[in-house]
């Protein structure tokens, strides 16, 4: 792989975090005793349950932007790792700017339409519509901006509030939960999976999608934190089949350093001069040569 090639897979693997459909192995999260009240009936512990999640759901902030460094990972097509930063505008635009020592090599824009890649080394970009994922998955920005900080969601509407918890059927496990939607379009299952806890709050630990003739989305996340969006996670895993070709990679936010809330907006990419238009199935052929 050339060098050129290796910067276009950090945008193309960027890309692949929104164009998901994805299917990844879930990392251990959190640690603690196992959240089972002894002398709890299934009914007090089901409503024990909800009311931890009622209680997650009022942590999450009425966020409206956010600017932060992260760390994006590659493990596959090709193993790479770069520095990057990201900014949002809460259900409305999303960017992340692709470094290596300091210069951009790589940008992706997406907005409610589309998402638009960038590379500056190859003088190329590709633009793919997201309507699928409504379309598909029931997605929206809002949601996508949700699952990539780890929070729950409900689907179409963004992040869960306190009374969403009535659209959900809760499944109980030994130490962990799952929580599905009672209303789906047709052939689409949607499960978050938390981590229970006799010592902190329920901390998500996987998204599971699954849409008929289509991989299953499965992304991974580290323990919750406290942020300016409230509990979320510091780290996401996607891993996916897209398009015939496996892409696998770790997004790390630095919320020490995250500016919320400053009003900030997010315009879309200028594309260089002469650059190529190519699609994204293209661009995976590429990247495996």
């Amino acid at each position: 792989m050339t060098r050129k090639s290796a910067y276009l897979l950090l945008a193309v693997a960027a890309a692949g975090l929104l164009l998901v459909t994805a299917c990844s192995s879930a990392k251990k999260t959190g640690k603690g005793e196992p959240y089972h009240p002894a002398d709890a009936t299934p009914e007090e512990h089901r409503n024990t349950v909800e009311g931890e999640f009622v209680a997650l759901a009022k942590s999450y902030t009425a966020w409206s932007d956010v600017s932060m460094p992260l760390k994006v990972q590659v493990a596959q097509p090709k193993r790479l790792n770069v520095s990057a930063s990201a900014k949002m505008v809460r259900g409305k635009a999303l960017s992340i700017s692709l470094r290596v020592f300091g210069l951009e090599v790589g940008s992706l824009y997406a907005d409610n339409d589309s998402v638009i890649i960038v590379s500056k080394f190859n003088n190329m970009y590709c633009r793919e519509s997201l309507s699928y994922l409504k379309d598909t998955y029931g997605l929206t920005l809002a949601d996508m901006q949700a699952m990539l900080l780890g929070q729950v969601f409900t689907p179409g509407s963004g992040i869960l509030a306190p009374d969403d918890i009535k659209q959900y059927k809760v499944v109980l496990g030994e130490n962990s939960i799952g929580l599905t939607p009672k209303k789906l379009p047709k052939g689409l299952a949607w499960t978050f999976a938390a981590v229970l806890s006799s010592e902190t709050a329920p901390s998500l630990r996987t998204l599971t999608v699954t849409a008929d003739g289509q991989e299953p989305v499965v992304a991974a996340y580290g323990t919750a934190q406290a942020t300016g969006a409230g509990m979320a996670a510091p780290w996401v895993n996607l891993s996916t089949n897209l398009r015939q070709h496996h892409v696998d990679a770790t997004l790390t936010w630095d919320f020490n350093r995250a500016k919320w809330d400053s009003g900030l907006t997010i315009a879309k990419p200028k594309i260089p001069s002469g650059a190529r238009l190519l699609p994204l199935a293209k661009v995976f052929e590429m990247l495996k040569k």
